[in-house]
């Protein structure tokens, strides 16, 4: 059974594992495994009181949980403002390279949606999905994101989607 939690300070080594993997995070970010002072910055976020950033030069996160799979931490999924959009969220995924295949994505990105349509005010989402990223492009048209186009940033391309 798929859950989601919120990030605590003992999901550390556990989050560490997924972002040390250069096979999960070659989609992710800037495609380059995270550090441990990365993953430190990274739960000092999520653990923050109502999302808000820790460095002020940073964008508030919204919010952030742990995608849990059987009593293990196999991901996260987590949302933040976007500039374009008052009342948009960016959405972000990623799975441990063990899981992709597993449907947990599935799982945990209707979770996600269940907690946006659970709002007094539901939120616009949209997601950037690198191309190449077979796994992510169906993830996000399964769940009901529409493809819109494509978006270049520095040398990544991205396949750009948003909720309907």
């Amino acid at each position: 059974m798929v859950s989601l939690k919120s990030i605590k300070p003992e999901d550390f080594e556990a989050i560490l594992k997924i972002t040390g993997c250069p096979e999960t995070m070659s989609m992710v970010g800037k495609g380059t495994i995270w550090s441990r002072e990365q993953v430190a910055q990274f739960i000092r976020y999520a653990t923050a009181d109502d999302g808000k950033a820790v460095d002020p030069s940073e964008p508030k996160m919204y919010k952030k949980w742990a995608i849990w799979l059987s009593g293990q931490l196999v991901g996260v999924v987590s949302v933040h403002p976007v500039s374009y959009d008052n009342i948009g969220l960016f959405v972000t995924i990623f799975i441990g390279v063990n899981h992709v295949t597993s449907g947990v994505g599935t799982k945990a990105m209707q979770k996600l949606l269940e907690w946006n349509s659970e709002r007094s005010t539901r939120f616009n989402l949209y997601a950037d999905v690198f191309v190449g990223n077979a796994a992510g492009n169906k993830l996000m048209r399964k769940v009901g994101f529409q493809y819109v186009g494509m978006i270049k940033i520095g040398r990544r391309h991205y396949n750009r989607y948003v909720t309907v």
